[in-house]
């Protein structure tokens, strides 16, 4: 079997962040990062983590749609944060709060 997608995140002191998650591109648009979204806040939740961290580019609209989605909202940015070839593009930094 292939990997075609993972999600690394850390829970410290009841606070959970996301560092990571992907889909291989061949992968994507199918349902696979919402199920291991899905996975990720469930087992947290059963940890009784009371919030979930994640920073996403400004625009990587896929993501931005995925994170609002499961009740993510935004709670600050880094300006021009990611530094790219001819621009820069901010950080958006988002929160979810447990139910």
């Amino acid at each position: 079997k292939n990997l075609v997608g993972y999600l690394l995140g850390t829970i410290i002191l009841g606070e959970a962040e996301i560092l990571s998650i992907a889909v291989s591109a061949d992968h994507q648009r199918c349902g696979r990062g919402t199920g291991l979204l899905a996975h990720f806040l469930a087992h947290v939740a059963a940890q009784d983590v009371k919030s979930v961290l994640l920073e996403v580019a400004a625009d990587n609209l896929p993501a931005l749609t995925l994170y609002h989605r499961h009740g993510f909202v935004e709670y600050g940015r880094r300006l021009s944060y990611y530094k790219r070839a001819g621009d820069n593009c901010d950080a958006i930094m988002m929160k979810r709060w447990g139910e």
